[in-house]
Formats: structure tokens, C-alpha cells, sequence
């Protein structure tokens, strides 16, 4: 599994890709769980990049939604592709995750002051969020899974 991590603010954005199975549950929990332990309010979970997910590897996104709720954080989750979506739609947990098509539309949805055309011109920092004070980038390999799992943190 490969991940990087990239947080700026309160925002964090996590990119996955491969397939998310048992092997890997166990380390996209302790990203997630890092992330809301960090005091993070904000966390996108972008699976644009996920080939396949079983209820396992769901875990960790489910946790880490349930830990943001009493702290009033928010969790969206994007780009799921169909079998996905209706695998974590199927868990009846709706009311806790919360679903967008593309990462621009989870940054819309958390920055709702900063809508408009033009706002996300790429995935940088969204217009109205406070400028990169503290960006954290780390990089680890594992090759437990065969299959590179990234995880970005903006």
C-alpha cells in the first residue's frame, strides 16, 4: 500500500485507489483515525481511484465519520465508482456519509462561502480557505496488498 498525506488547516483529503480489501483496512483505519484524532474538521474521502471494496475495508471510513459527528467535523466521500457507492449505501448509514460524483463537489459542500464558477480550478485549495499554514507530506510503502492504495491529505 502506498499512501501520501497533505493537510492544510482543518481540511484533509484522502485519495485511494486499488482495491480496498482486508490487507488494507487495517492501515486506511490509522490513516483515518489519524486524521480525526488530529482534530481535523474536515475529511474527504476521494475513491475515484478504487477498483473494488469489501465491507472490511469500509471500516475505517465508517469510524472515522462516526468520531467527526460529536465534534461537529464532516466527512464527504467522492468519485465512489457504482458498486461501491451501493455497497456503502447498502450499510444504511446515509445520514452519516455523505456522498459526492467529484472531489470539487465534497470541496463545495465543505466550503459552501466559496461556490461559484471557477472556485476549484484543480484540486488546490479551495477560495475562502486559510492559506497553507501547516502542510505535512509523508510517503509510505508497503507492498502487502500488491496493489498501491494512495491516500492524500490536503
Amino acid at each position: 500500500m502506498e499512501y501520501t498525506t497533505r493537510t492544510t488547516g482543518s481540511l484533509s483529503i484522502v485519495e485511494i485507489a486499488g482495491m480496498v480489501d482486508s490487507r488494507s483496512a487495517g492501515k486506511i483505519y490509522d490513516v483515518l483515525i489519524d486524521i480525526v484524532r488530529d482534530r481535523r474538521a474536515k475529511l474527504i474521502v476521494d475513491l475515484s481511484g478504487v477498483q473494488s471494496m469489501t465491507r472490511a475495508g469500509v471500516r475505517g471510513i465508517v469510524v472515522a465519520a462516526k468520531l467527526l459527528e460529536p465534534g461537529k467535523g464532516k466527512m464527504r466521500i467522492c468519485g465512489a465508482n457504482r458498486a461501491t457507492e451501493d455497497m456503502l449505501r447498502g450499510l444504511g448509514l446515509d445520514h452519516l456519509l455523505k456522498y459526492d460524483p467529484t472531489i470539487e463537489a465534497s470541496l463545495a459542500a465543505l466550503f459552501p462561502q466559496a461556490n461559484g464558477p471557477g472556485v476549484f480550478p484543480s484540486v488546490g485549495r479551495p477560495a475562502g480557505m486559510p492559506a497553507d499554514r501547516s502542510t505535512q507530506a509523508n510517503r509510505t510503502v508497503s507492498r502487502n496488498t500488491g496493489t498501491p492504495i494512495t491516500a492524500v491529505f490536503w
